[in-house]
């Protein structure tokens, strides 16, 4: 046995240390502990041990997806989840699609990787030449979970936000003084329809794939404006009359007219005329390819608007690739 004070080694029979001269109390006497293998992995996983070690399926990163890979300090695999999330922003239209199967594609296989994680961490701690009580801190510290990351992850997410917004407003600001007017240059074209834009309209910032507007103002502030759109949806509308009327929002003061069969450039559209008291609402729709288009502009109700001219321009301009 060892001596409690010098740590001399002596005979476990000595009442009295050969070295130091010390009473040998057994109670003090230096004990060797035997740290299971098992129990320094019950401290490195620390929360929700044998769920881990015994499940292959994990809810909470289904539930939390990101989040939960920072909370149990898995930096690579929560860096891996974060791109996959930046690249899906890319893709918008299955953007939720794509996080839903990340998430569960992450639970299916956390619990193992996570397992064989800690399995490797405390292999190394246990090579070291430190006693187990020792080694059952290091497993605690360099496992179980922790909120901190989280806090930095968000902190610093917020922080890249509001960065990316004074970075983009400072642009918009100083490449033009007025937000009204920051156009951007459009070709003109929606999928398979190709028109006209009339000398003077300007498209902005905010059109899309799906929908494109149109304004311009002359000397008089006369304001001109017409939307061209498209939708994919076209098992909601089973005719494009429907489709038609579905589009016709109305207020109480204003009727709508039949839908007429229209042609143009040898193609045929519907169209309706929404009446207000001040206002003509001009809507035309037709289906091609299985998806509709529509185009819409309002005039007074005089005949009178020079506007009016270039509304035609675009209607007799709209064509099919």
């Amino acid at each position: 046995m060892k001596c409690p004070k010098c740590k001399a080694t002596i005979d476990n029979d000595s009442k009295y240390c050969t070295y130091c001269g010390v009473l040998i109390n057994k109670d003090n006497i230096e004990k060797k502990e035997n740290i299971t293998k098992e129990k320094l992995l019950d401290a490195f996983i620390g929360n929700n041990s044998e769920e881990i070690k015994e499940k292959s399926f994990s809810l909470p990163q289904v539930l939390l997806g990101t989040i939960y890979l920072l909370y149990r300090k898995m930096y690579l695999y929560a860096l891996i989840s974060i791109i996959i999330f930046i690249g899906s922003l890319f893709l918008s239209k299955y953007f939720i699609l794509i996080i839903v199967i990340r998430n569960i594609v992450f639970a299916f296989y956390f619990n193992t990787i996570y397992y064989n994680h800690a399995n490797n961490k405390v292999n190394d701690i246990m090579k070291m030449s430190i006693d187990d009580t020792s080694k059952e801190k290091l497993c605690k510290k360099k496992g179980g979970t922790s909120i901190i990351p989280i806090i930095i992850g968000f902190s610093s997410t917020l922080a890249i936000g509001v960065v990316l917004i004074l970075v983009g407003a400072a642009v918009l600001i100083t490449s033009d003084n007025n937000l009204l007017k920051n156009y951007i240059s459009d070709k003109p074209e929606l999928y398979n329809l190709k028109y006209t834009v009339p000398d003077k309209f300007q498209t902005t910032s905010f059109n899309d794939k799906y929908s494109k507007y149109y304004s311009y103002m002359d000397d008089d502030y006369n304001y001109c404006s017409f939307t061209i759109s498209q939708n994919d949806f076209t098992s909601l509308y089973p005719t494009t009359e429907k489709f038609l009327k579905s589009s016709a929002v109305m207020t109480a003061n204003e009727t709508v007219s039949d839908v007429k069969k229209v042609t143009i450039n040898n193609y045929e559209w519907q169209g309706l005329i929404i009446t207000s008291q001040k206002d003509l609402k001009y809507i035309y729709a037709t289906k091609k390819d299985d998806r509709y288009y529509s185009i819409d502009f309002t005039t007074d109700k005089e005949g009178q608007d020079p506007c009016l001219i270039y509304y035609k321009q675009v209607l007799n301009s709209l064509e099919f690739k």
